[in-house]
């Protein structure tokens, strides 16, 4: 299936289809800036204490294997799943293996980024954590030596809009959930709830109030920067507030999306923008046919909220401090895997229309909490979350799916909601109070030791 030449509407349905075999599992991902411990700025892949530096004194320990494209080293994994790569700004992402329950997940990704923590401290850079590299100016932009990075910022500039690809792409942070649904009826129940969610979800995580080591009233730039990196690829799956989409649907809604680039004959190639209905139906323009391997790889470039692959995935939300990743963990797979809280979620949101999403998406990242969804209050909806989290995760606790103490997971979230003070606005306390607008003291604050 992998190699095979012509590509058919059943090989775009097998990419979804799922065996009795598979259980519920939970993943992650955590992306990190590696940054000047004084100047708190962006680091280059190539220095001697940048991303390419880490990862080449990971490969010598913990039987980490090198991963190379056109002989760049571009990241490293292990034979137990994990992986560390880069991002197109000298970021390092941690990916962790599918774990059974979320002790398993947070034990090992604190002892993963701690080496990895540790490695950086000792080449003289820092690693931190959080949803921005708040320091970095345009001029600062470290790009990562790899050709769809290139190939992405080409294609967005051919747009013509006035995108924010380039902050999305070298300034941002985020932490990332990963869930697995077990057909399609139950693909339907998470993803159209994880999906009108998801402007709710991006105030209660709101995280990036610095840019360029300026406060300007924008509690999420991250979020401010994806609404405007690339409108057909980013935001809300619409065939999902339907309350009822289908692979089909979803298949037929991705195909139309513009392709930025692909492997074709084992070399990375731009798109220019090419739907994927058109490579299906006429091939490339060298008269070669996309294979399997091409339709998974453009799910890579739909950078929605709420992404569904092979998995579910949880992007609608700003990156944590480390000591507050596994929050995000625990909330969503309360909400995710316990059936009686989704539904109930459901209820509340099954209403909302694409209008009331895209508004919401704008004003939650200079409001917050204090923001409206539709009729509601942003805030009222968030302390319902985090209310039906803490239930599914009780329930998993009580069937021994879970141990206890992943209901202390959730309290640093049960504080923001019933506060209504986001992360952010609690940064921007501490930015004026204690941090003294110092770039090393927030490097020393939120690096990851």
């Amino acid at each position: 299936m992998k190699n095979k030449p012509l590509l058919t509407y059943q090989d775009l349905l097998y990419f979804f289809l799922k065996n009795e075999a598979v259980t519920e599992k939970i993943g992650m991902e955590v992306e990190l800036g590696v940054v000047d411990p004084n100047t708190g700025i962006s680091l280059p892949y190539k220095g001697t204490n940048g991303a390419r530096a880490i990862l080449e004194v990971l490969m010598k320990t913990d039987n980490w294997t090198p991963v190379y494209e056109e002989n760049l080293l571009l990241g490293v994994v292990r034979a137990d799943g994990c992986q560390v790569t880069l991002e197109p700004g000298g970021q390092i992402e941690y990916s962790s293996p599918p774990a059974k329950d979320l002790v398993e997940l947070v034990q090992k990704m604190r002892q993963v980024v701690l080496s990895i923590a540790e490695v950086a401290r000792g080449l003289g850079s820092a690693l931190i954590a959080g949803s921005m590299l708040p320091f970095d100016k345009p001029e600062d932009a470290k790009w990562a030596p790899k050709p769809r990075f290139q190939m992405t910022l080409d294609y967005l500039a051919s747009l013509g809009i006035d995108s924010l690809g380039w902050c999305t792409m070298a300034r941002t942070l985020s932490t990332q959930v990963t869930f697995d649904y077990l057909s399609e009826d139950d693909m339907n129940r998470k993803v159209r709830v994880l999906v009108a969610a998801a402007p709710v979800s991006c105030a209660l995580f709101a995280n990036s109030p610095i840019e360029g080591g300026v406060l300007d009233g924008v509690l999420s730039h991250r979020g401010k920067y994806w609404l405007r990196f690339d409108p057909a690829r980013c935001g809300c799956i619409p065939p999902a507030l339907s309350g009822s989409m289908t692979f089909n649907d979803y298949i037929q809604w991705a195909m139309e999306i513009p392709m930025i680039a692909s492997m074709v004959n084992g070399v990375c190639q731009p798109m220019y923008g090419r739907p994927f209905s058109s490579v299906l139906n006429s091939g490339f323009d060298d008269g070669s046919q996309p294979t399997f391997d091409n339709w998974r790889a453009h799910f890579s470039s739909i950078y929605t909220d709420i992404r569904l692959r092979d998995t579910i995935e949880v992007r609608a939300m700003d990156g944590l401090a480390f000591e507050h990743i596994p929050s995000a963990c625990a909330f969503w797979t309360g909400l995710a895997y316990h059936q009686p809280s989704i539904e109930s979620l459901w209820k509340l949101l099954e209403n909302r229309t694409l209008e009331d999403y895209q508004t919401a998406q704008a004003e939650v990242c200079v409001k917050g909490l204090k923001a409206r969804y539709g009729e509601d209050s942003v805030q009222d909806l968030a302390i319902e979350m985090v209310k039906l989290a803490k239930l599914g995760l009780e329930a998993r606790v009580n069937a021994q799916l879970e141990h206890p103490e992943v209901l202390s997971y959730l309290e640093p979230l049960e504080e923001v909601a019933f506060s209504g003070q986001t992360f952010a606005e609690r940064l921007i306390e501490k930015w004026k109070g204690e941090l003294q607008f110092s770039r090393d003291r927030y490097v020393e604050a939120y690096r990851i030791n």
